[in-house]
């Protein structure tokens, strides 16, 4: 699964419905208020099923393709659940959807539009801290 970011892909109904039928998202909250209990009711029942969750430690996507600030709430859902962080570093989808688009753009290209090049690079697990160590994480 993936967190989608719920202000932003769920605020409306129908495009939360297409995101969560396509890509396999869940709505997340990215407002600040934490991870509390209402807000990840239904991430309880799938890390029980054996589900992993994709999350951009960014909390959004790159305005200008370069890694932004990053958001404590992967090490803090890693720290509740006891499960390791895997990073991953995805390169090229700032051209394929940059901020603001809802859906992904091809390359202009004859006969057929051509995809744009992304690379996926996976580092080392790490393990999980206590809450109280999120930012070292």
């Amino acid at each position: 699964m993936v967190a989608a970011a719920a202000d932003y892909f769920y605020a409306k109904r129908r495009l939360g419905w297409t995101v969560s039928l396509f890509f396999g998202t869940v709505p997340m909250a990215r407002d600040g208020r934490g991870l509390d209990e209402d807000s990840t009711a239904h991430i309880d029942k799938l890390f029980r099923d054996g589900w992993s969750l994709v999350m951009f430690a960014e909390g959004t996507r790159s305005r200008d393709g370069s890694v932004g600030k990053l958001r404590s709430g992967a090490a803090v859902l890693a720290a509740q659940y006891n499960l390791p962080l895997m990073p991953i570093h995805v390169s090229g989808t700032h051209d394929v959807m940059p901020v603001g688009r809802y859906w992904m753009k091809r390359r202009r290209g004859k006969p057929l539009p051509k995809r744009h090049p992304i690379e996926i690079r996976f580092g080392a697990p790490i393990p999980p801290q206590g809450v109280e160590r999120r930012g070292e994480v």
